[in-house]
C-alpha cells in the first residue's frame, strides 16, 4: 500500500544477539543500486563483479535496491578465496534474501560454490523448483520455492549435518559430513560449468564460518546496518592509499542529531571509547556535519581506525554505537611503474638486465631468491660496464632500493656490485652524477631483503645509470638481483571523471588527486588534446568549466606549480570524457519505495490526491513505479487518468527544486518518451510553466502500447525558458480514462526532426502476400504458397485475411531460392492479431533454418514482440493484446537487426544473422517445434533491402510524419 511497509520479526530478535559479525566471512547486502561491483562488508575483501546483473528494487524489506537476474547469462561472481572454503569438519552457514521472478523449471543456482569441480557447495533450485542444499556428495531437497514474493534462506552444515531454514523455520535436514573446500569462484545468480542460471533477485547474502542456530537464523534475517547508525564511510572501510589531507564522512544515521566522532591509531581506543571515557580519540563531541577534517596532516602509511556514533535529538539522547572503520593512509613514495632496463655489458642467456626490474624472484614479501635465472649477469661488453633504467615519464625520485646478485655461493663468488656511480637524466642526453655509493653484498639466502637505499631526495629523472666501478670479486663479471624506484607522486593523478568516461553531465565538476607539495594547479581544457588552453589557475584541485556543449568529446590537463621547487612545473596526463548529448530533466531513477523519505514517485509528482485532478502517479502497491516497460534505465512513470468526473482533466506536477534554465548549453528541444495502452483515449500536453503544448502526433498514439518520442521545438514555447520552475503532464478530454507510462525526460542541443511515411520502393519487393482469397504472391515474382490446414478468410486490415488456429494451420512456401540470404540486406513486414498472449511462441512468418542466427521471422512470445534470426533475437515486452491489428517490421543491413511495432523502432542490435534457406512459412516457425500463430494475418512482405523508417511506418498505415527520436 502507499505507505510505510512493515516487516514484521519474531519478538525473539529483542533477547537474541545477531550472528556475531566477527564469524562473517562475506556480506555482500547488495544495495549498492549502481555500478558494477558488489562490495564485501566484512572488510575481508570478497568484492563481486557483476556480469549482466542489473540494479532494481524494492528490496526486500521495501527499502532500497536490490540485484536482478534474468535466468539466461546474468551472475556475480567472486573470486575464490582461502576462508571461502570448507573442510568436512568445519561448521558454516549461507543465508541469503531470494526472489524468484518466475518459477525456473530447471535447475537454478542462486548462490554457488563449484559445480563442475569437487565439493562443491550452495543454494540451488531443482527441476522441481524445490530448495536445494547443494553439498557433495548429496543434496538436500526442501520446500518448493514461491514464485513473485521474498524468502528468507539459509542452509547450515554443523560439521554432521545440513538444515534448510525457510523464513526462519526449520524446513528440512539430514545426516551428512563432506567437505565443501572447492577452489571455484562463489558465484550469485548462476552456477559455473553448467546451464543453471536464475530468475532471481537478490539481497542479503552472507556466508558465516560457524553453524547458526535457530535463533541466529532469524536473527540473520534483519539487515545488518540499522538506520539508527551511520554508514557508507569516505573512505572506504579498509581503504588503502587514502590522501593524507583526507576529510572523513559517512552517511548519517535515519535519526540522529548529532554526531561523535573517535579517531586513532589504535583500534582497542577507538573501540573501547566512550564519553565518559574518551581514552585520547574522542575528537569531536556532539557535532552536526556529516563529517570530519583530522586536524593537519596524517602520517604516511598509517593505518587509522575511526567510529562515528549517532546521537538522538532530546529528551532521551540515546547513542547508538557506531561500527569501527579504518584506512590506510598512502605511502610517502611509490614503486616506479613499467621500467624498462638496459646495458652495455654482454649479459648470460637469460640473465638481462630486465630481470632487475621485472620483480623475477621476489616473493610477496620482497625477499629474492637465489636462483641465478631470476637476476641479470654480464661481462664487460665495453669499459666501464654500465647497466641503465628508462621510466615513462620524469618522476620525482626519492630513492633506489637494491638487491645484489645473491646465487647460493655469492659470499665466495663475489659477482655483486661493489662500488657504482650513479647518475639520473631528464632525456638521457644531460647527465647529473647523483654520486658514488658502495652496495652492500648479498646474504645468499633465499630470505634476502634489499639492503641498500640510495638516495636520491626529490631530483627529477627520466633516466637513471649504474656505472660499475667494482665487484665483490675477481671474476670479472658482475650482477644485481633487483632494484626499486620510488617517487614521490608530483604529478596530478586519479581525474573524476576518469579518463575516457561517457555521458558526463555538462555541469560537471573537474577533480583530481593533487601532487605531492604543490601550491597551484593549471588546468587546461579543449576539444583538440593537441592545443589546450589554460583556462583556470586554483589553489584546490577542482575546476567548474563553464559552456560544454552537448554531445562533445573534451580533453584535459593539469599541470601542477610549486615555483620554490627545482621542478617548477609537474605537466600532467592529457585526460578525456564525453559529455552526455542531454540533459536530464528526469529520468525516473532516483525514486525508491520509502515513503517515509520523502523518496516516492507520487511524492515528486503530485497527482489527483493532492491537485484535485483525475490523475494517479504510480501504483497502488510497491513497487510504486513500473519496473518492466520502461524506455531506459530501471524504471518509468506510471500515471493513470479518469476524466469522467470533474474536473474532467488529469494532470501530475513536478515542482522543481531549483528553477531549472532550459537554454544553458544550446537546447533547442525537449524530448518525453511515453508508452500508451490499447484502450486509452484523451489529449496528452505537457505544461512549462504556464505555457500548454498539445500533443501533435496521431491522437491514436496514447492507445499503443509500444515506446515513442514526443519532440517539442522549445522556440515555439512561450514563458521564461531561463527559469522554468514546474513541469506538467496531464491528459485532456471529458470522459477519457487509461493509463500512460513516462520516462525519460530530456534537452537536447539539436533541432526537432520527423520521420515522414513513404511507400517502399517497388523494386525491392521480393514477396508479397495480401491473402485476399488466396495465398499467391502479388510482387510477380511467383513464389506462390501452400495453404496447410484449415485455415479461413476473414475481413482484414485491408481485404481479406487469413485466420489461423494455432493447430497445424499454416502457408508453406517451400524453399523460395530467390529470397534474401546470408548477409544480404532484407526485410520482412505483416499484420497481426493474435488469439492468446499465454506463454509461448507464436509466429506470423518466418523463413530459414532452424539453427542459431539462420532465420528471419517476426511473432510473439506472450505479449512481447520479437523478431529474430532464430536463437539470437531482439524484442519488444508487453506490445501485444488480443483481438487487436498490430503492424510488425524487422529489417536487417548485414549488421544491425531493427524491430517495428505499429510503424515506430522499439528495439535494434547489431547481428551476424547468416540466412540459411530451408523452409518458409506464414504462421509457423522454421522449426519442428508446436509453434503456430493463433489468429489473423495480412498484408506479408519480403524486401530484399532494410527498409528505412519512413517506409516502415508507411506500411504500419501512417501517412502523417512522426517524432524522430534523437
Amino acid at each position: 500500500m502507499r505507505g510505510k511497509l512493515i516487516v514484521s520479526v519474531c519478538l525473539i530478535l529483542l533477547c537474541v544477539a545477531r550472528p556475531g559479525v566477527a564469524d562473517l566471512v562475506g556480506y555482500w547486502p547488495l544495495n549498492e543500486g549502481s555500478g558494477t561491483q558488489v562490495i564485501d562488508q566484512t572488510g575481508n575483501g570478497h568484492t563481486g563483479t557483476i556480469e549482466g546483473a542489473t540494479w532494481t528494487s524494492p528490496s526486500w524489506n521495501g527499502k532500497g535496491t536490490c540485484l536482478e537476474f534474468d535466468g539466461v547469462n546474468d551472475l556475480v561472481r567472486v573470486p575464490d578465496a582461502e576462508d571461502l572454503r570448507f573442510g568436512a569438519a568445519d561448521a558454516y552457514a549461507l543465508t541469503a534474501w531470494v526472489h524468484f521472478t518466475t518459477l525456473p523449471g530447471h535447475w537454478s543456482g542462486v548462490v554457488t560454490k563449484g559445480r563442475e569441480t569437487s565439493n562443491w557447495y550452495g543454494i540451488w533450485v531443482d527441476g522441481s523448483n524445490a530448495w536445494v542444499f547443494g553439498h557433495q556428495p548429496a543434496n538436500q531437497i526442501g520446500s518448493t520455492i514461491v514464485a513473485g514474493e521474498w524468502t528468507h534462506v539459509a542452509m547450515v552444515y554443523d560439521n554432521a549435518s545440513k538444515k534448510i531454514y525457510l523464513n526462519g523455520q526449520l524446513d528440512n535436514e539430514a545426516t551428512t559430513s563432506a567437505a565443501a573446500d572447492n577452489t571455484a569462484d562463489l558465484v550469485f545468480g548462476a552456477a559455473l560449468g553448467v546451464t543453471e542460471f536464475a530468475p532471481v533477485r537478490l539481497n542479503e547474502i552472507r556466508i558465516y564460518n560457524h553453524a547458526l542456530n535457530d535463533a541466529e537464523v532469524v536473527a540473520s534475517m534483519e539487515s545488518l546496518s540499522p538506520a539508527e547508525l551511520a554508514s557508507n564511510p569516505i573512505p572506504d572501510d579498509e581503504a588503502t592509499d587514502v590522501p593524507y589531507d583526507v576529510i572523513l564522512a559517512w552517511t548519517a544515521g535515519e535519526y540522529a542529531a548529532t554526531h561523535d566522532v573517535y579517531f586513532g591509531a589504535s583500534f582497542d581506543d577507538v573501540n573501547d571509547a566512550s564519553r565518559a571515557n574518551p581514552m585520547g580519540v574522542l575528537v569531536s563531541q556532539g557535532q552536526s556535519a556529516a563529517a570530519y577534517d583530522p586536524p593537519g596532516l596524517l602520517e604516511f602509511a598509517q593505518t587509522y581506525y575511526w567510529r562515528v556514533d549517532e546521537v538522538n535529538a532530546a529528551p532521551d539522547n540515546t547513542i547508538f554505537k557506531g561500527a569501527v572503520w579504518s584506512f590506510t593512509v598512502e605511502p610517502f613514495a611509490y614503486a616506479v611503474p613499467n621500467v624498462v632496463a638496459t646495458s652495455n655489458g654482454v649479459s648470460e642467456a637469460d640473465a638481462g638486465p630486465e630481470n632487475t626490474v621485472n620483480g623475477s624472484g621476489l616473493s610477496a614479501n620482497d625477499q629474492h631468491s637465489t636462483d641465478a635465472p631470476d637476476m641479470w649477469l654480464a661481462s664487460p661488453g665495453a669499459e666501464p660496464l654500465w647497466i641503465q633504467y628508462e621510466f615513462d615519464r620524469v618522476y620525482k625520485l626519492s630513492e633506489m632500493l637494491v638487491w645484489n646478485y645473491n646465487v647460493q655461493f655469492e659470499l665466495i663468488l663475489g659477482f655483486g656490485l661493489r662500488n657504482v656511480t650513479v647518475e639520473y637524466s631528464l632525456d638521457g642526453a644531460e647527465w647529473t652524477v647523483l654520486g658514488d655509493f658502495d652496495f652492500a653484498k648479498a646474504t645468499a639466502k633465499a630470505t634476502y631483503a634489499a639492503n641498500t637505499v640510495v638516495p636520491f631526495d626529490g631530483a627529477a629523472a627520466r633516466y637513471v645509470r649504474l656505472t660499475v666501478n667494482s665487484g665483490y670479486g675477481m671474476m670479472g663479471q658482475f650482477g644485481l638481483s633487483e632494484v626499486r624506484f620510488l617517487f614521490v607522486p608530483a604529478h596530478a593523478r586519479e581525474p573524476q571523471p576518469a579518463d575516457g568516461t561517457i555521458d558526463v553531465n555538462p555541469d560537471v565538476v573537474l577533480t583530481w588527486r593533487a601532487g605531492r607539495e604543490v601550491v597551484s594547479h593549471e588546468v587546461y581544457l579543449g576539444s583538440d588534446p593537441q592545443s589546450l588552453a589554460l583556462v583556470d589557475s586554483t589553489s584546490s584541485p577542482a575546476h567548474a568549466p563553464q559552456g560544454l556543449a552537448l554531445g562533445s568529446t573534451y580533453y584535459w590537463r593539469v599541470d601542477e606549480v610549486n615555483e620554490a621547487d627545482a621542478v617548477t612545473t609537474w605537466t600532467g596526463d592529457i585526460w578525456s570524457f564525453v559529455v552526455r548529448p542531454y540533459v536530464v530533466v528526469d529520468d525516473m531513477e532516483s525514486y525508491t519505495d520509502d515513503v517515509d523519505a520523502g523518496r516516492a514517485i507520487f511524492q515528486a509528482w503530485i497527482d489527483g490526491w493532492e491537485n484535485g485532478t483525475g490523475s494517479l502517479v504510480g501504483y497502488i502497491d510497491v513497487p510504486f513505479a513500473e519496473q518492466t516497460l520502461v524506455h531506459g534505465g530501471r524504471q518509468s512513470m506510471p500515471l493513470g487518468y479518469d476524466n469522467t468526473v470533474s474536473p474532467n482533466y488529469s494532470e501530475a506536477v513536478r515542482t522543481f527544486d531549483s528553477p531549472q534554465d532550459w537554454t544553458a548549453y544550446g537546447v533547442q528541444s525537449l524530448a518525453l518518451s511515453f508508452r500508451g495502452r490499447a484502450g486509452n483515449t484523451g489529449q496528452l500536453y505537457l505544461r512549462i510553466g504556464d505555457a500548454k503544448v498539445v500533443y501533435d502526433g496521431d491522437a491514436t498514439d496514447i492507445g499503443r502500447a509500444i515506446w515513442q518520442v514526443w519532440n517539442i521545438d522549445l522556440s515555439t514555447v512561450g514563458g521564461n525558458l531561463r527559469s522554468v520552475a514546474e513541469l506538467a503532464i496531464g491528459v485532456d478530454g471529458a470522459g477519457a480514462a487509461g493509463l500512460v507510462l513516462i520516462d525519460d525526460i530530456r534537452l537536447y542541443p539539436q533541432a526537432a526532426e520527423r520521420i515522414t511515411p513513404v511507400e517502399p520502393d517497388a523494386a525491392s519487393l521480393v514477396a508479397r502476400y495480401a491473402l485476399d482469397g488466396n495465398v499467391n504472391d502479388g510482387s510477380g515474382h511467383g513464389y506462390n504458397g501452400t495453404i496447410i490446414g484449415l485455415p479461413t478468410y476473414v475481413d482484414g486490415v485491408e481485404g481479406q485475411a487469413l485466420l489461423l488456429g494455432g493447430d497445424e494451420d499454416y502457408v508453406d512456401f517451400g524453399t523460395p531460392a530467390g529470397w534474401p540470404s546470408g548477409l544480404e540486406p532484407r526485410s520482412m513486414t505483416g499484420w497481426g492479431k493474435t488469439g492468446s498472449i499465454a506463454v509461448g511462441w507464436r509466429w506470423i512468418a518466418a523463413y530459414g533454418t532452424g539453427a542459431t542466427s539462420q532465420a528471419m521471422f517476426i511473432g510473439l512470445y506472450g505479449p512481447d514482440l520479437y523478431g529474430g534470426g532464430h536463437g539470437d533475437d531482439v524484442m519488444s515486452p508487453g506490445f501485444w493484446d488480443t483481438n487487436e491489428w498490430h503492424h510488425v517490421g524487422l529489417t536487417y543491413d548485414g549488421a544491425t537487426a531493427r524491430l517495428y511495432a505499429d510503424g515506430v523502432e522499439v528495439a535494434s542490435a547489431a547481428k551476424n544473422w547468416n540466412l540459411v534457406p530451408s523452409r518458409a512459412h506464414i504462421g509457423r516457425q522454421v522449426s519442428d517445434q508446436i509453434e503456430f500463430w493463433t489468429g489473423s494475418v495480412d498484408d506479408v512482405r519480403i524486401y530484399s533491402e532494410a527498409l528505412s523508417a519512413g517506409e516502415i511506418a508507411w506500411l504500419a498505415g501512417r501517412r502523417s510524419p512522426v517524432h524522430k527520436p534523437f
